[in-house]
């Protein structure tokens, strides 16, 4: 390009003249196609931090236990009256249904959207879901009457009975052997009037326990007048002390000095009473059950407005009176079935001591009838 001042030629590279300073503006660019400006700049979500993540699963595992834990508690308690040893599977089950629930429930989801989430935010889904589970739960305990079923008032069948063991002697024979035979005889005699009143007493008496046992107040009254017969023949016949008092009687004809009874009587009362010990456990027990039985009575006849018989069912109008009746009714049941397996221990104890003198209780049976 020349230089329209001095008219030399411009090298290439510049847009100044070189010999004479003169200047030229760029060419003009109004032909010159504008770029498109850049595109804008695509806004970025910001993520929670990983270890938020972690915390709020931990928090709700926390408070999720305490739900559900509570929600357990409460519903045993509501089926049950009271929490114990016996019903603590009821209580597991309940504590554990919600959370295996949850997890099956949670794993299923990302299994079927094919996601391989983290840790936490299972734990967080199987948190939240056993928690919705536990206020199901305490929702529907709350809302449903409280009511008793037959089931919770069975009966239990444990009749009473002689236990038949085997003899086999281990005291030798002695010149004692007549007055320890009556002993014995006294003992099996007062061992059976005693099942003898008792099976009169089961024979001509109402069921115990059951619904219809808690219809009305003359039921109830017909009740308790059992029980309390019952309790006295329990009380009739809960001390072998007469017959120990009898055995210097048994000893009289027996050829032997003062001396020699004497230390006989010392020895074999304190034997006795040693190799006798379950006696005295069975009759405490038989004592307390019968006294927790009257008291089931006693409360239901006090609550007598607090409840209805319905389609064999007990119906209580509380929560309250029915976790009360629960609790005293299952610890009645549950002390008859303890004072049954006292009793049969106790003659097995029996057949034990009798064996050691060669004895049994067919010993003593009368003689059948040719």
């Amino acid at each position: 390009m020349k230089c329209k001042q001095c008219s030399k030629i411009i090298p290439d590279g510049f847009t100044d003249c070189p010999w004479c300073g003169a200047t030229y503006s760029p060419l003009p660019t109004s032909r010159a196609q504008a770029l498109p400006p850049p595109p804008p700049p695509t806004p970025v979500r910001p993520q929670a931090p990983a270890g938020l993540n972690v915390v709020l699963a931990w928090i709700s595992s926390v408070l999720s236990v305490s739900l559900v834990a509570f929600a357990a508690y409460a519903a045993t308690l509501k089926r049950f009256g009271t929490v114990t040893l016996e019903n603590s599977g009821f209580t597991i089950g309940g504590f554990v249904g919600p959370y295996l629930i949850s997890a099956i429930i949670v794993f299923a989801f990302f299994w079927i959207r094919k996601s391989k989430p983290d840790y936490s935010s299972k734990l967080l889904g199987v948190a939240c879901g056993a928690s919705l589970f536990a206020i199901l739960s305490l929702i529907g305990s709350m809302s449903s009457p409280a009511g008793i079923d037959s089931r919770a008032t069975g009966t239990v069948a444990n009749p009473l009975r002689r236990s038949m063991h085997p003899v086999a002697r281990s005291v030798p024979a002695s010149k004692w052997d007549p007055a320890i035979r009556s002993f014995f005889a006294d003992l099996h005699a007062f061992d059976e009037q005693y099942l003898l009143e008792v099976g009169e007493f089961d024979n001509s008496s109402l069921p115990v326990y059951t619904p219809e046992s808690f219809r009305d107040a003359a039921t109830i009254q017909q009740i308790l007048s059992q029980l309390r017969a019952r309790m006295a023949v329990a009380e009739k016949f809960n001390s072998i002390e007469p017959l120990l008092s009898k055995m210097p009687n048994h000893v009289t004809s027996i050829e032997a000095s003062d001396e020699e009874k004497r230390a006989f009587l010392e020895h074999f009362d304190a034997s006795t009473r040693k190799d006798l010990g379950a006696r005295k456990v069975v009759t405490d027990i038989e004592r307390d059950w019968l006294t927790a039985s009257i008291g089931v009575y006693e409360f239901t006849l006090s609550k007598q407005a607090g409840y209805v018989l319905r389609d064999g069912n007990l119906i209580f109008k509380s929560n309250a009176i029915a976790g009360e009746f629960n609790h005293k009714a299952q610890n009645a049941q549950r002390l008859r079935a303890q004072f049954y397996r006292a009793y049969h221990a106790g003659q097995n104890q029996l057949a034990t001591v009798m064996a050691q003198y060669g004895l049994q209780a067919s010993d003593f049976e009368p003689s059948p009838r040719r």
